[in-house]
């Protein structure tokens, strides 16, 4: 279900009530005609070096234009083929039992919106709001998703316990103040519902190797590495923001049961385990984009 920018829909304030976005392509110059539109430029965007961006939100410094699209799919392929070709690794059947019915669920920084997608599909019977700073535009939105507008970093505007379920993913390039973001996280969350928030800690070493063992058989890899660790830094973002997240659940009192899983994402298909190897394709791709 998309939301009607001039009309608000039901239970979604006013000043949120806006629509737009992008479905899954393989590459910026591979998009099937009826599952993809493209991001126009508009006053909430502006183009640099070829590349559109949101205005919404000085910290998140990522495009917002159909080649980053595509990435943001495949990102989400590669995790979802490390969790067994699952959305989540928590007890969200358990947050929504019966397919959802009678439940309400939110998705903090929704990208795309493929994970929302294929979440209200696998719980039809739930109603699920997807929020970011860019709008979403699908062509296969389930009658029970609505996408909205809005930014955590500076308050959601929904009343407190509102949702069942909140779910926030890969934050880490437009946040700063990490405390505020659980705390407003929960705030909107209803006594007995489910937090799940997936980000990562920068650096993102080689498993099992020493940095100067790495810096010799992967020499380029860790010159990235080290240029995109500056680079959050020098923006005053929080490179450790998988680690802060459970600090932050831990530090709150009506947060019960906080427990955290850590997953090693490969970054090229050198496995001989099949999940592995799968993620580590669809990583290299994106890194070739």
């Amino acid at each position: 279900m998309t939301v009607d920018p001039h009309a608000p829909s039901k239970d979604v304030p006013s000043a949120l009530a806006d629509a737009d976005g992008i479905h899954y392509a393989s590459g910026p110059n591979a998009l099937d005609d009826n599952e993809t539109v493209a991001y126009p430029p508009s006053p909430s965007s502006y183009l640099d070096d070829g590349r559109i961006y949101q205005a919404a939100n000085d910290d998140y410094a990522l495009p917002a234009d159909d080649a980053e699209q595509a990435r943001l799919d495949n990102q989400h392929y590669g995790i979802k083929t490390i969790q067994g070709e699952k959305n989540y690794v928590a007890p969200v059947a358990e947050a929504l039992p019966n397919q959802g019915e009678g439940k309400r669920a939110i998705d903090i920084g929704t990208g795309t919106g493929i994970w929302i997608t294929e979440m209200a599909q696998e719980f039809p019977k739930a109603e699920w709001i997807g929020v970011d700073l860019v709008p979403v535009q699908r062509d296969d939105i389930p009658d029970n998703v609505q996408f909205v507008k809005d930014d955590i970093t500076k308050g959601l505007a929904f009343p407190d316990e509102s949702f069942d379920f909140v779910h926030g993913r890969f934050l880490l390039l437009g946040v700063r103040d990490w405390a505020f973001v659980i705390k407003e996280a929960t705030r909107i969350l209803r006594p007995g519902g489910l937090l799940l928030w997936v980000d990562i800690t920068l650096p993102w070493p080689i498993v099992g190797v020493s940095e100067d063992e790495a810096q010799r058989i992967a020499p380029g890899y860790t010159k990235m590495l080290k240029a995109v660790t500056q680079a959050t830094q020098s923006r005053g973002l929080e490179n450790a923001a998988g680690q802060k997240v459970i600090e932050h659940m831990n530090d709150i009192t009506s947060l019960e049961n906080a427990h955290q899983v850590q997953i090693n994402v490969p970054m090229w298909p050198w496995s001989e385990e099949p999940a592995m190897k799968k993620a580590g394709q669809v990583a290299y791709a994106i890194e070739q984009c």
